[in-house]
């Protein structure tokens, strides 16, 4: 019988140690933590899921859906009753033009305005010819208008179309201005303003309403 010492040894990965080793290899990287996103997750999902089964046992005839669309509904006719309600207008553009506010809202007479500024909420650049307002934007400076009442949801949706996709209602604190608009009153209401929201690029410069209303009055004699 042959010895077996010429057998071939098996052979042995390199990451093995040897049974002779007397410091066997030790890995040196630490093993890679699980990561606690996943957890907080699963833990929130967890405390969501008992609070509804929670809600089912103690009301059993709820019917989630239609709990879901009632409030959905009151919420909504929330926004249409605040739509409707009177709101005062801030007005920096064209729109201080009486005449021109009237042929937008559709008004019988022309609305009653009173000068009035928004304070440290913004400033005003121009889109061509027209001016808009930038909202929360340094610099934050006194921008003066005219504030004006508007009651109705068909009137504000007027406004709305008027200024275009480019601007969003935003509130803002109206000061109103003595009557020659020299000086800034104790009174002040929680009002609207049109904030510019385009990209289109703006430039710098100022908005003299009466040089618009002589220009436009020039084109109009000139269609004539």
């Amino acid at each position: 019988m042959e010895s077996n010492k010429h057998l071939p040894q098996a052979d042995r990965g390199t990451d093995a140690p040897n049974q002779g080793d007397e410091n066997p290899a030790i890995p040196t990287e630490a093993p890679p933590k699980e990561s606690e996103t996943p957890q907080k997750e699963l833990r929130g999902f967890a405390a969501s899921y008992a609070s509804f089964l929670k809600d089912q046992r103690e009301n059993p005839d709820r019917d989630i859906l239609a709990e879901d669309i009632r409030q959905s509904e009151e919420r909504q006719a929330v926004k249409i009753k605040q739509r409707e309600r009177n709101e005062t207008y801030f007005f920096y553009g064209t729109l201080m033009d009486p005449g021109i506010a009237q042929k937008i809202l559709s008004l019988e007479a022309p609305p009653v305005m009173r000068p009035a500024v928004i304070r440290n909420r913004g400033h005003l650049k121009m889109w061509g010819p027209f001016p808009v307002f930038v909202a929360d934007e340094d610099p934050r400076v006194d921008v003066k208008g005219m504030a004006c009442e508007i009651e109705g949801a068909a009137r504000k949706d007027r406004l709305m179309a008027y200024e275009g996709e480019k601007y969003v209602e935003r509130l803002c604190l109206i000061h109103f201005l003595s009557k020659d608009g020299s000086t800034v009153t104790d009174e002040s209401v929680l009002g609207v303003v049109f904030a510019w929201i385009g990209d289109d690029e703006l430039d710098d410069g100022t908005f003299d309403l009466e040089a618009y209303k002589a220009a436009k009055a020039e084109l109009e004699a000139a269609k004539k």
